[in-house]
């Protein structure tokens, strides 16, 4: 009898001991934990000149906040009776482009799942995208959700290189029309980081801001006097891209767009 009551007693002191140490908090008796602010690091590349405020953040795939890694948005399974995506039926450049486009697009989500902003596969393997390839990007562009500020800003900076019919400049004018981003974990809500920040307010509107360094390139190779294949057409387009941005209700965006208009 003695030896149970021992035995209870023990296990009693070894449970409020077990008890103690799950509930044990450093910071103070009877404090909840709370989880630790993910620490925002600028993963830059300081550029040889800055042209703008936007000029430190016009590498693609450039991590502005880290917070995790890019994931790839799942295409959705369609449901009964619905009709497979485009990308998924539609090869309207033959075989053998249809090909392609598609390597393109695994490429293009291997970059931005690596977060490599000195890849150099960035400036050499998508150059001269066909007309069904840049159409795909778009489609991509669409799949990631406004949150996926790098993704979207990486495929408008490549788009931005292949920059040869009206429907690529269209793209461009939609991506500055969006509406702002209020916060980097929800756009469709504000949140308690201080959006005026500028590195934040640059982050919220980045797809936007490459899209208008497209348009800032042009320009400036117009003013300088270079070559510009097929110059009219596209410094036309450039000038309609500022000139929609200027109507952004991001402030960044119409900011910087009514800068660009007064400056050529």
């Amino acid at each position: 009898m003695k030896e149970g009551i021992i035995a209870a007693c023990a296990i009693a002191v070894l449970a409020l001991a077990v008890l103690w140490f799950v509930n044990y908090n450093p910071n103070g008796a009877g404090q909840a934990d709370i989880p630790a602010m993910p620490e925002f690091k600028r993963l830059l590349v300081t550029p040889d000149k800055q042209q703008s405020r936007f000029a430190a953040f016009f590498r693609p795939v450039t991590r502005i906040f880290m917070g995790g890694k890019a994931e790839i948005p799942q295409t959705p399974t369609p449901h009964a009776g619905a009709k497979p995506a485009a990308a998924a039926i539609e090869k309207p450049c033959g075989d053998a482009c249809f090909a392609d486009s598609r390597s393109k697009i695994s490429l293009l989500e291997e970059l931005i799942r690596k977060e490599n902003p000195n890849d150099p596969r960035l400036d050499s393997a998508f150059n001269h995208l066909s007309t069904e390839t840049k159409r795909l990007f778009r489609q991509e562009y669409v799949r990631f959700p406004p949150e996926s500020f790098n993704a979207r800003g990486t495929i408008v900076y490549l788009l931005g290189k292949n920059l040869t019919r009206p429907e690529d400049w269209a793209f461009l004018r939609d991506v500055v029309s969006e509406p702002p981003c209020l916060s980097l974990s929800n756009c469709a809500r504000a949140g308690p980081v201080d959006s005026h920040l500028a590195e934040v307010e640059i982050t919220l509107a980045y797809p936007a801001v490459m899209a208008l360094q497209q348009a800032e390139n042009v320009l400036v190779d117009h003013k300088a006097g270079r070559p510009i294949a097929n110059e009219s057409f596209v410094v036309a387009q450039a000038m309609a891209l500022v000139r929609t941005a200027k109507n952004s209700k991001a402030a960044i965006v119409s900011e910087e767009a009514a800068r660009l208009e007064k400056s050529y």
